[in-house]
This record gives structure tokens, sequence and C-alpha cells, in this order.
């Protein structure tokens, strides 16, 4: 069983995924609506191409409506430069039409270079604004300064980031006070990735520059202390591999992080020795 599941009309309307043996014309099909929502992830242009527009958007569709509303724009991304607002209808890119993410996506893929054409609808007022995607992870986060070295000198902060970067692979800061990232209900804060290092467990698991860090197995990652707490844990060996959540786009990714056994064993060997 498989393949795609039409109406009357040639539409697809699901993927068929399964049959009851023994049954006749009974099946099971993911509708099609869910399909191109993890079509869009997978056509990611961040994914694909390492570009951004930094746009978080909603599907809306029911049986008389079918758009694509903005839900958040990240501050001083290309999105923000372009003027594109919360509550704006995304109805076409460079004259082809959207009705929802999986066309968002699609219709970006391979535009690297020169303006877009974005059509958005804005209460009763249309308008034409003109999108350019940039290269790198989202900059909503770009105004986050790294602290200078004498700054970091003996703290928790740069405590932490000397353990995060030897042992994951990523230097952190914390999440600065009046953000304009929504962290959703169940998040009290996070970590935000400023750098991640090349080859290093963070890096194969696509963990990127403007991620926040909101866990580490089952703890929360709010602070620097939490941080120290997961890596000076004495059952971090046990734990490899390393679950991790994140927080990319208002979307929460999850992933498994393969400690290098010499990363444990020198981070624990600077734990004694500290003390």
């Amino acid at each position: 069983s498989g393949g795609p599941l039409l109406n009357v009309d040639g539409e697809v309307i699901g993927i068929n995924v399964a049959i009851r043996a023994g049954a006749q014309r009974i099946g099971f099909a993911i509708p099609i609506d869910d399909a191109r929502k993890i079509l869009a992830k997978l056509m990611s242009t961040e994914v694909l191409e390492g570009t951004t527009h930094g746009l978080v958007t909603t599907d809306k569709k029911d049986a008389e409506t079918r758009q694509l509303i903005v839900e958040t724009v990240l501050s001083d991304s290309p999105a923000a430069r372009a003027g594109i607002q919360s509550s704006d209808i995304i109805t076409s890119i460079d004259q082809d039409k959207v009705i929802d993410r999986a066309d968002l996506e699609r219709l970006l893929l391979g535009k690297t270079t020169g303006p877009i054409q974005m059509v958005i609808k804005r209460g009763m007022e249309e308008k034409t604004l003109s999108l350019q995607l940039t290269q790198g992870a989202n900059t909503s986060l770009a105004n986050i300064e790294k602290p200078s070295k004498q700054q970091l000198n003996l703290s928790s902060t740069q405590s932490a980031n000397t353990k995060a970067w030897s042992v994951l692979g990523v230097k952190l800061t914390s999440l600065p006070e009046g953000t304009s990232i929504k962290l959703p209900g169940k998040y009290k804060g996070g970590m935000v990735v400023t750098e991640v290092r090349q080859h290093s467990p963070a890096a194969y698991n696509g963990i990127k520059q403007g991620d926040i860090l909101v866990g580490l197995h089952v703890w929360e990652t709010v602070k620097a202390e939490d941080i120290n707490f997961v890596i000076d844990h004495s059952d971090l060996a046990r734990f490899n591999p390393l679950r991790f959540y994140i927080l990319r786009n208002s979307e929460t990714l999850y992933g498994d992080l393969k400690l290098s056994p010499s990363a444990i064993t020198s981070k624990n060997s600077n734990s004694t020795a500290s003390k």
C-alpha cells in the first residue's frame, strides 16, 4: 500500500500508508495537509541552502480558507527588513501562488541572489514587498554581544562555555531580556548558541548559531549553572548519547549528542583538579 490518494477531481488528498487485510475498501492515509507540513520542513531553505528569511508562519486551512499567515517576524531578519509584519497573509512569491509553508519554502529555494517579490495582504490592503535572503542562521539574535575575555574571567558563563565547547562543541550565552523570540509556555528560558565547533557532536547533529538550547537530558538549561550541572554530572558517561532540545523559529527540535569518551574523561579530570 502506498502512493497518492485522489478524489474524483484528481486532486491529491492524502498519502496511503496501510490497508486492512481481509477487508474491502478500507485503507489508511496521512491527510495531505499534514504531509505538506512535513514537506515544508524537508524543503527548508535554512536546511538545504543555509539561507534564512526570518518568518514564522502558520497554515490556515478549512473548508473555505487556504492561507499562509505570518505568526512572528524575527528581529533584524530579511523579513523584518522587507517590512513584513505579524498577521500579514502571504499570497504570492514572484507571481507564484502561496497557500501554505510548503509553497513558501519551495518558492524560496534557489533564490540566493537578487530581490524576491512577495505579495502580502494586510487587512484590506495588498502590498508588494522586496525580500532578500541572507546566508547563515537566523539573525534575530545578531544583537547579542559576546562578552569580553575580561568579563568572562572566572565567571559561571566562562566555566559553562569552556565545558560546553570541549564536550558538546558549542559556545553559549544567556537569552537576553526583552528578546522578541516567543518561548512556548513550557519553557522558562534557554541559552543561545553563539558558535558551533566544526566536527563536534553539536555540528554533526545540525545545531546552528542562533538556536536556543532549552534542555539537556531531563534538565532545563536556562542559565550557565544548568550547563555546568549536566556536564559535571557524575553519570554523564551513562547519559551518552546526551539528548538535547533546541528552539529554532519557535519550533522544538531534539536529537542525541554522541559525546567523545576522551572529552568526558578530560572534563572529569579538570573538574577533579579544580577541586
